[in-house]
């Protein structure tokens, strides 16, 4: 069993990449490296907070911050897929993962019967990649927050939405939508101990699976990340490094839907299964997809095919099952399982 992470961060350094150190004994001597996560696994540790003389911050331990840690390429966005936004009453088209600040724009201002986002048309610009400004046209209230939904974008990801101005009576509300991919593992459960807190770091999800299988390797350092708040507070990032995250999976079928706060997968299905041990798309051997046999799986299963590339075409590794009939052509991305029937098994493998 791997032993328990012990994280000691120094709150008075100049610089958050700087901030892990060795521990009270040596408070100033940055940590040469973080424990590593294994995809599957659990980590058990405890973080203490403290100053240049080795002594403890007084917020260490204290219950009443609250402290996330969390691994994943920081600021990342979707690459791939489309979401939805509502204002409660009506919802968007899907909306592509890249979609431009006018065609957002367009869309939103096409709810409601063109009335716009709770009945009123908004100017939309965007801020940088996957962040969209949008701000009402008419002064005054706004009577919710638009939000969104993420399901269909790939990597899985979330939709961040809040007020960056309340509207009044002389005053146009400003909302922010932003994109961005869920992180590897994270928490914000930590449970007061003397001096600091102890926490568990669950690297047992799909999110974990994509990300290396997007990265094209089974051993990939990724950016690890601490932030503390009171509810009065903006958080406050105090620590930042590089943490490894790595391949070593015994029994995959062990992995577990997202905990995460936004639910992305719905149905055990969607829970993307990492399978290594495919390397070809036909052929019918037991290492090509089209040997897999579907009569009994649901449309929606999807496969993450890490040692299979199509080519510059059809770059992606995401393979999903579909309903329905189709012509194989494995360079454009389409292949029929052995066991396809038109009348008793009509699905395809399509990639996405």
């Amino acid at each position: 069993m791997a032993e328990d992470i012990e994280l000691y961060v120094n709150t008075e350094t100049n610089e958050v990449t700087s901030a892990f150190v060795v521990g009270t004994d040596e408070p100033l001597r940055k940590v040469t490296s973080l424990p590593s996560l294994i995809v599957g696994g659990k980590r058990s540790g405890k973080l203490y907070l403290i100053r240049n003389d080795g002594t403890f911050d007084d917020r260490s331990g204290d219950n009443n911050y609250t402290v996330s840690i969390g691994a994943g390429p920081i600021g990342a966005t979707p690459t791939d897929g489309t979401f939805t936004l509502t204002d409660g009453t009506d919802t968007t088209a899907a909306l592509d993962y890249n979609i431009s600040a006018s065609d957002l724009q367009a869309a939103l201002n096409a709810l409601n019967s063109d009335a716009g986002p709770f009945n009123d048309t908004v100017k939309v610009t965007s801020a940088g990649v996957g962040i969209y400004l949008i701000k009402f046209d008419t002064a005054g209230a706004v009577a919710g927050t638009i939000a969104g939904d993420a399901t269909e974008l790939v990597p899985s990801s979330a939709i961040y939405s809040e007020e960056a101005v309340t509207g009044d009576v002389s005053t146009r509300e400003q909302q922010v939508i932003r994109l961005r991919r869920q992180p590897i593992a994270f928490t914000n459960n930590l449970t007061p101990i003397t001096d600091g807190w102890s926490f568990e770091l669950n690297a047992s999800n799909a999110r974990a699976l994509e990300f290396l299988a997007i990265e094209g390797a089974r051993s990939v350092e990724t950016d690890f990340d601490i932030e503390i708040e009171t509810g009065s507070e903006t958080p406050e990032n105090i620590a930042r490094g590089r943490i490894r995250v790595s391949d070593e999976i015994i029994n995959p079928a062990m992995i577990e839907p997202d905990e995460f706060p936004l639910v992305l997968l719905n149905t055990d299905r969607q829970i993307p299964r990492n399978r290594f041990d495919l390397t070809g798309l036909i052929g019918g051997t037991s290492t090509d997809l089209d040997s897999v046999e579907t009569t009994s799986l649901q449309a929606g299963w999807l496969f993450i095919l890490p040692n299979v590339t199509i080519g510059a075409s059809v770059p992606s590794r995401f393979w999903t099952l579909k309903a329905g009939t189709n012509t194989e052509d494995p360079a454009l991305g389409i292949v029929l399982p052995d066991d396809y029937n038109a009348l008793t098994n009509a699905k395809y493998w399509e990639a996405v």
